[in-house]
């Protein structure tokens, strides 16, 4: 009896959570209806106007007219020189890695599954008997 009682005052109680929870869910809902359903999205980012006149031959700027900024972001201050060129250096030497595992893999010398000469016969190739456009067998 004890059991029972027990796991009906769990059942109770899961009850009671859910019912709070959807009740919870409701009122949050109707309270962003009320206010506008979301808050403005934040600012963009924009970067400082410059102190001086921007050269007008300098290629990398591109002006919004919010304001200046590169083209190119070479602006990152947490990462260092250092930091930078072990990763340019780890860039190319993955690349000469996979590079390499192909080159020792040799594809051109794996057996061909199927010939050229058995899907296209060379007698493809010859074009003795096709006439130029517009003239016709009569």
């Amino acid at each position: 009896a004890e059991a029972a009682r027990s796991e009906r005052r769990s059942c109770d109680d899961t009850m009671n959570a859910a019912v709070g929870l959807m009740r919870r869910r409701a009122l949050r809902a109707a309270a962003l209806r009320v206010r506008g359903a979301a808050a403005k999205p934040p600012p963009p980012f924009v970067r400082q106007q410059p102190q001086s006149r921007v050269d007008e031959e300098f290629e990398l700027i591109w002006n919004d007219t919010v304001a200046p900024e590169t083209c190119t972001d070479v602006d990152a201050p947490n990462i260092g020189a250092y930091a930078a060129m072990g990763m340019w250096i780890g860039a190319f030497a993955a690349l000469f890695g996979i590079y390499s595992f192909i080159d020792y893999l040799d594809p051109p010398s794996w057996p061909h599954p199927i010939t050229k000469e058995k899907t296209m016969p060379k007698e493809a190739f010859m074009l003795d008997h096709i006439k130029p456009w517009g003239q016709y067998d009569k």
